[in-house]
């Protein structure tokens, strides 16, 4: 006598009446003008400068970030391009540092944002000790056939040429993206529709698959499976019925 699963094929609803649209991509001269300032900027060079950093400025610092008995960031020698845009636990950091020289040391206090990661520092604050270093400004290469030349590696030679490369470029990866879009808004939709049993032999089979792919990860590690499961106070079955 034996038992056997049986796995039980999809039955798929009505996809042939299913009507979808596929979006036109388009390129605008904006998106174009946008890739090559990008690509402008990852060509810029930097210089050192005897003035007090200004926004867009680059300064190397010692920073330390503290709130109440908590440090959050002990850092050395830490390049920050001065932006007035800044998101994150340094908000409001650059409009301390502007105005500062190389050797002047400086502390602030500041706010630490509601969308912060950690909830427990949300809204509290954040106490700054920094010293600058060097202060450098930025120099971009003039929009000219030379950096045309030089950023598609001797490919086009005229700024002409390169914006229609771009605009190819783009275009194509838009088409791309909206030819994936679509298909998965097909394949969401035959889903939707369709019965599907998922026989619990095929989810056993993927988590003991889950469960080697993470024995592996453990072991570039250094870590054993069984190191792993005691650290976290599990057993082998109490893991593969989370990953369940």
């Amino acid at each position: 006598s034996l038992t056997v699963p049986i796995v039980v094929p999809a039955v798929l609803g009505d996809y042939k009446s299913l009507h979808f649209e596929r979006e036109e991509a388009t390129v605008t001269t904006e998106e174009v003008e946008k890739e090559i300032e990008t690509q402008r900027n990852r060509q810029a060079e930097w210089t050192g400068v005897e003035r007090p950093a200004a926004m867009g400025d680059r300064v190397t610092v010692d920073l330390k970030l503290t709130s109440g008995d908590q440090t959050i960031s002990d850092l050395k020698d830490n390049p920050f391009e001065l932006a007035d845009d800044r998101t994150g636990i340094f908000t409001g950091m650059d409009e301390q540092v502007v105005g500062m020289q190389a050797g002047e040391q400086k502390t602030f206090s500041t706010t630490i944002p509601e969308t912060y990661t950690n909830e427990k520092l949300r809204g509290q604050q954040a106490d700054f000790d920094i010293t600058v270093h060097k202060v450098e400004e930025k120099h971009v290469p003039e929009l000219d056939d030379a950096f045309a030349e030089k950023m598609s590696e001797g490919q086009y030679t005229s700024m002409e040429d390169l914006r229609k490369a771009l605009s190819d470029s783009i275009l194509e990866n838009k088409k791309r993206t909206n030819r994936d879009a679509l298909r998965e808004q097909v394949v969401n939709a035959v889903i939707e529709q369709s019965q599907i049993t998922l026989h619990p032999a095929l989810i056993d089979e993927e988590a003991e698959e889950m469960l080697h792919q993470m024995s592996h990860m453990l072991e570039e590690q250094g870590l054993s499976m069984d190191q792993y499961l005691r650290m976290t106070r599990k057993s082998r079955e109490d893991y593969l019925a989370d990953v369940r």
